[in-house]
């Protein structure tokens, strides 16, 4: 069987016939179709509009681990939830100051149950319309416990500004409420206390850092040791939002209610509360975009230039061989070290590729000349050239068949180089911070110094770099056989 014999698909099945190869297929297989899942149904731009968008991850936990964690081995963390009503419980118009208004009111219920406390609760209001501009919208907040009723958790008078008014407002970004550090509900929450429990609390102590009101909210306190502690209060919690809106023809597209847990989705969340499952799977077509690209560029240069290199000689080989020995001998990672530290953020991943491309095709180049070299020396060669054969028919016919597998093996031998190369400037605080891509939430972690206590931010990231390296690494291992021929033999 000769290189010119060799069918795409025998190519396959001896990679396929290769416990090597077979293992490699299957891992890229696997990430070729986690990058199509992710293309279809994320948006493009999700790392400039999403990943960093901060009041889109408001909703989310911070720096949790993963709730399947949760189930296997601690249970005692709270889950997160998030709750979301479209349509109020009830609606009514009512007379208000000499104007009729409506009311919306919106129950949500939650039953509590766990010995740890949530990190936050958020009440949000999604696309606000009100008409008239002589009347604020009124929102108010009560919560029913398991141990009574707060009538007015919290209140808030929200005045439209004359040039909003009759618009939606709200949205995307919501109006909300949040229970952490909130003084107004550390004042109602004190107030209940002493009057249930005659125990005080200042309102300042309360919505400190010691209590917490997110903790308030669903504890009790009690006397121990003669100092005051909250202990958990498990039942079933309702908070009854209502909005007094300014005309019967005003709306309010949503509200919901977070409780924000301690341990939310498949790969749980950074710092910042964004969602690691997500920036993971948006790594993969990343990775494979920029290690097949820039390979596939490297492979072509390097094969055309390697061709007429040897096969024309003269200027051009000279031209070409010297540039690539100046090229191939230029350290290359202080010059990516260089021009990424130089370059705005948002175009550093081009400079990464470009970069690896202008750098990349010279030890190709320089191989495949001397495949040439010595192809363009044998008998059907000179057979073809002494009937009348063209130069281009001779490399595209007779030359480029033979060099095409090594090429290919060398391109797939290089994709992981790209990866590893974008993955280790990007841990250096190099690259651009708007694409959550694996080295980007690597270098997250250092940022923040939570090496030692979040695992599930380091570990998942760290393993899919390294099995995509080892993937493309077994390719190209298992390809020898069908770079050379006498190895093919032997299997």
């Amino acid at each position: 069987m000769s290189l010119q014999a060799l069918t795409l698909r025998e190519a396959f099945n001896l990679l396929w016939r290769n416990w090597v190869g077979r293992v490699g297929i299957i891992i890229i297989g696997l990430m070729i179709v986690a990058s199509i899942y992710t293309l279809t149904t994320m948006p493009l731009d999700y790392g400039t509009r999403i990943w960093s968008n901060a009041d889109y991850w408001k909703d989310y936990p911070k720096m949790v681990p993963p709730d399947w964690y949760r189930i296997l081995f601690d249970r005692s963390l709270l889950p997160h939830i998030v709750i979301r009503i479209e349509n109020p419980t009830s609606s009514q118009v009512i007379n208000y100051a000499g104007s009729s208004v409506k009311v919306l009111t919106y129950v949500f219920t939650y039953s509590y149950d766990s010995p740890t406390y949530p990190q936050n609760v958020r009440i949000a209001i999604y696309g606000l319309q009100a008409r008239n501009p002589g009347l604020p919208v009124i929102l108010s907040v009560s919560l029913e416990r398991p141990d009574g009723k707060i009538d007015q958790l919290y209140f808030e008078i929200i005045r439209i500004p004359q040039q909003l008014v009759g618009q939606k407002i709200y949205t995307p970004t919501p109006k909300d409420v949040n229970a952490y550090g909130n003084q107004y509900m550390a004042s109602q929450l004190s107030s209940f206390y002493f009057t249930r429990y005659n125990i005080s609390i200042t309102p300042t102590d309360l919505a400190g850092l010691e209590y917490g009101v997110e903790k308030a909210l669903f504890a009790r306190p009690v006397l121990r040791g003669g100092s005051i502690v909250l202990e958990p209060l498990n039942g079933v919690y309702r908070f009854t939002v209502t909005i007094q809106l300014t005309s019967p023809q005003d709306s309010v597209d949503m509200v919901t209610l977070a409780i924000v847990g301690r341990a939310y989705g498949f790969m749980g969340t950074d710092f910042d509360g964004r969602d690691l499952a997500q920036a993971l799977l948006f790594g993969f077509p990343i990775a494979l975009a920029i290690g097949f690209v820039t390979s596939a560029v490297v492979s072509l240069i390097g094969m055309v230039l390697g061709v007429f290199s040897g096969y024309y000689g003269g200027l051009i080989d000279e031209i070409v061989q010297r540039t690539a020995d100046i090229l191939g001998n230029i350290p290359l990672l202080p010059l990516l070290i260089l021009f990424t530290f130089i370059t705005p953020t948002n175009l550093r991943l081009q400079i990464i590729i470009i970069t690896l491309i202008v750098f990349g095709w010279a030890g190709l180049a320089i191989i495949v000349r001397s495949m040439v070299l010595s192809i363009k020396s044998e008998q059907y060669v000179e057979a073809a050239r002494a009937i009348g054969a063209s130069n281009t028919r001779i490399i595209f016919r007779h030359i480029v068949p033979q060099v095409l597998p090594y090429v290919v093996a060398q391109m797939i031998f290089f994709v992981p180089t790209a990866i590893l190369t974008e993955a280790g400037l990007s841990l250096l605080g190099l690259g651009d911070p708007s694409i959550p891509t694996w080295g980007q939430i690597l270098s997250r972690v250092l940022d923040k110094g939570a090496v030692s206590i979040a695992w599930w931010w380091i570990l998942p990231p760290g393993l899919l770099i390294v099995i995509s390296a080892v993937a493309f690494v077994l390719i190209a291992l298992a390809l020898e056989p069908i770079v050379d021929p006498r190895l093919r033999r032997r299997i």
